[in-house]
């Protein structure tokens, strides 16, 4: 069930949602409540904004209150900024982010942002947060140009560059970022773009899982670069592909001989009729020295490779029919295991545990039939089969990790579904 019901003037608009999932034989439906207002008052502008989601199988609630405010101080730069509180079963957290964007022109723009967010700050029942426990103060700059010459291949050439540092709530910092990104794009309607990266030394504040004891892992200054290019279309196919290399120093108190990482791309989209379209993809990433957390303050070095397929598809037959498919075939495979040990200052050291190789494997595949039976009223008949394997003896080469999922699926359903409106 849904309503929603938005009211507006010329200087405030007011809007209520209010949603309820419906009740399935294994479990009971949530309700979603929404209520925004805004109002404006010259160049500024304040608005309200809360979120109640009611569990109604576990009995929770969680409610989150956001206050935003946008002040144009002038047509170059505006300011934002947004207060967030939540509280979920007695628990409360803030957060807090504040940005300003000044364009001293119409190709050059400068960014600046703020982010704070308690780690007991939970907005993901009705909303989305990349991660709680997190400080982050972000400088960006780019400058973009179009006037080439008649004879020039490029039609747009944008330079950015970015700041970011890190840290959670407790000071605990995490590497410095520098980036620095360039974007052409062409006549032919291709692109390219090249960026590089340089990370300093910093604390790894996720890898341990907050465990108290030992809450984070010192990490090395890295450098990384990435290439990206995107063909023109060729009138029924298109190409893209992509490379990258990143390096870090060797660790001093282990027997670390020093981090690398690879990692290509190769895609292609084929659309011989304008209702049907495959796209494509294969991915490879290889790490040495991939650090991998076992348990409380034990960690492991693999020699990674993970290889990922991807295929997809979407035919359109008139406005009524339409069939999609969707599909990824994952296989890791984890070499040559080093066993190491943390201690409360983030700096690691070579370990006697029993730290074995192993492979991981993820099928997912689902075709979707879903027929028109009147206006925003369907049939849907879909086919999902999946599964994952997962060997610590790593007796399985790359073909079985890719194909043993597929033979022997955790799930295949087939199932038909109705959508009616009225």
């Amino acid at each position: 069930m849904l309503s929603d019901t938005p009211k507006k003037n010329n200087n405030s608009d007011v809007g209520i949602f209010v949603a309820q999932e419906s009740d399935e034989s294994f479990t009971k439906g949530r309700n979603f409540y929404a209520l925004r207002s805004k109002n404006k008052i010259g160049t500024r502008s304040i608005g309200y904004f809360l979120t109640h989601v009611v569990d109604n199988f576990t009995n929770e609630k969680a409610t989150v209150n956001v206050i935003d405010f946008t002040n144009v101080k002038s047509n170059k730069l505006t300011l934002y900024t947004d207060l967030l509180s939540s509280e979920k079963e007695g628990v409360s957290g803030f957060g807090l982010r504040s940005q300003f964007v000044y364009k001293p022109s119409l190709l050059s723009r400068r960014t600046g942002s703020v982010l704070y967010f308690e780690d007991s700050f939970k907005l993901n029942d009705f909303g989305y947060l990349k991660k709680n426990d997190w400080f982050h103060i972000g400088l960006g700059s780019d400058i973009t140009k179009i006037d080439f010459e008649e004879s020039s291949a490029i039609k747009e050439r944008k330079i950015g560059i970015d700041f970011n540092y890190d840290s959670d709530t407790s000071g605990n910092s995490n590497p410095t970022q520098i980036r620095q990104e360039y974007n052409y794009k062409y006549k032919d309607t291709s692109s390219f773009q090249a960026s590089w990266d340089l990370k300093t030394s910093g604390k790894d504040t996720t890898i341990t899982r907050k465990n108290i004891d030992f809450p984070f892992v010192k990490n090395n200054r890295s450098f990384s670069f990435n290439l990206d290019y995107e063909s023109p279309s060729y009138g029924t196919w298109e190409y893209d592909w992509r490379v990258g290399y990143e390096t870090a120093n060797k660790y001093k108190t282990w027997s670390s001989e020093g981090y690398e990482r690879r990692f290509a791309k190769i895609a292609g989209s084929l659309y011989p009729l304008d209702d049907f379209k495959l796209g494509w993809q294969f991915r490879v990433r290889e790490e040495d020295e991939w650090l991998n957390w076992i348990e409380g303050n034990q960690l492991a070095a693999y020699d990674l490779t993970q290889r990922i397929i991807s295929i997809n598809g979407n035919w359109f037959k008139g406005s009524k029919h339409e069939i999609r498919l969707k599909s990824q075939f994952v296989a890791l495979e984890a070499e040559n295991p080093i066993s190491l040990i943390t201690d409360k200052a983030g700096y690691l050291y070579n370990h006697n545990s029993n730290v074995k190789p192993f492979t991981d494997g993820i099928t997912s595949f689902q075709v979707r039939y879903k027929y028109e039976i009147a206006p925003l009223s369907y049939i849907y008949l879909v086919y999902t089969k999946g599964g994952r394997v997962y060997d610590d003896e790593n007796e399985r080469n790359t073909s079985d990790v890719f194909k043993d999922p597929w033979e022997d699926p955790d799930n295949e359903i087939f199932s038909l579904k109705f959508r009616l409106k009225y």
